[in-house]
């Protein structure tokens, strides 16, 4: 929980709390991404520069496909 009171998700496997969100917040990691696909309303989603991973492209489709 944040010190205003927004409580912060740390848990791996979270899709069984997106029903109840009003609005989810993540990265563009694989992951998170194929998890969150019945959150698409709600998701919010920002690419980050990564060496390994290309979050940008992950977001490009999923933009697409929205």
């Amino acid at each position: 929980m944040r010190a205003d009171g927004t409580p912060v998700l740390t848990h791996f496997l979270a899709p069984h709390y997106f029903a109840r969100a009003e609005r989810v917040i993540t990265a563009c990691g694989f992951n998170v991404m194929r998890q969150s696909v019945n959150a698409r309303v709600r998701h919010h989603f920002m690419p980050f520069p990564r060496p390994l991973d290309d979050q940008f492209t992950r977001a490009a489709r999923r933009r697409i496909c929205d």
